[in-house]
């Protein structure tokens, strides 16, 4: 029997950029935590599975954000995330994983 766990593998904080639809909705602190799934096989091979990427966010107006279903986060070292806004307490979820420069 295969066993999951997963790891916290990164942890990402900074100022960057709210973007909808390629326009600047506001600059915001950021922190981000990267955690990677492992599925252990039954030879015990360690394959990595799903990423999640999940977060916090502040600077900007919350309750606006979270009318919002897609966002981009530009980071400061270049990287992209899209993302949307959980909770009024600026919870993130990403839909997908890191990108660009």
């Amino acid at each position: 029997m295969d066993i999951t766990t997963s790891e916290l593998v990164k942890t990402l904080t900074g100022k960057g950029e709210v973007y909808e639809d390629g326009t600047k909705i506001c600059n915001a602190s950021y922190k981000l935590r990267i955690r990677q799934e492992f599925i252990i096989t039954e030879r015990k091979e360690k394959v990595e599975g799903h990423q999640e990427t999940k977060g916090t966010i502040s600077g900007c107006d919350i309750y606006l954000l979270l009318e919002k279903e897609k966002l981009t986060l530009h980071l400061n070292d270049g990287k992209r995330l899209d993302f949307f806004v959980k909770n009024e307490r600026g919870v993130i979820y990403a839909t997908g994983g890191l990108y660009g420069s």
